[in-house]
């Protein structure tokens, strides 16, 4: 560093320039971070196409096991549930790490739909909360999946 004394440069604006100049290389440094972050996080949350062995805890409702079979194509997910309601289609959508599954089903007793919401954790696993609407009545449960290998 060189120091010039007889200009209107001074040690104290080099000085003032060392905490400008680290404050950059900090904030490239970040945006490396997060970038390197997002990447990794996408690169499992992209695609969940595969038969999927759900575990629902609908409290006083019950339990269930049901399995779905899902297919992704962009953030689209389409599929079949099957369970105790029977076999239906379903739909769905991936955004990021979260993913939103809908079943509408016809019974004897009027339409029951179920939304299941949550966050894909891992490659081969999710897990989340599930909402579900007969007649009027709603109730809340949770729900744990593991892709079937």
């Amino acid at each position: 560093m060189r120091i010039v004394t007889n200009s209107r440069h001074s040690l104290r604006s080099t000085e003032r320039r060392a905490p400008l100049r680290r404050s950059v290389r900090l904030a490239a440094a970040l945006v490396v971070v997060v970038v390197a972050g997002l990447t990794s996080a996408a690169a499992f949350a992209t695609d969940v196409t595969g038969t999927w062995n759900f575990s629902v805890d609908l409290g006083g409702g019950g339990k269930g096991n049901p399995v779905f079979s899902l297919k992704q194509t962009g953030v689209q997910v389409t599929g079949t549930y099957e369970g105790p309601l029977g076999k239906h289609n379903v739909t769905g959508r991936v955004t990021g790490n979260t993913i939103v599954i809908k079943l509408a089903v016809t019974r004897d007793d009027g339409p029951v739909t179920l939304t299941y919401t949550g966050k894909i954790a891992a490659p081969d696993s999710m897990s989340g909360s599930v909402n579900v609407v007969r007649g009027g009545n709603a109730m809340t449960g949770t729900w744990s999946a593991t892709r079937k290998k």
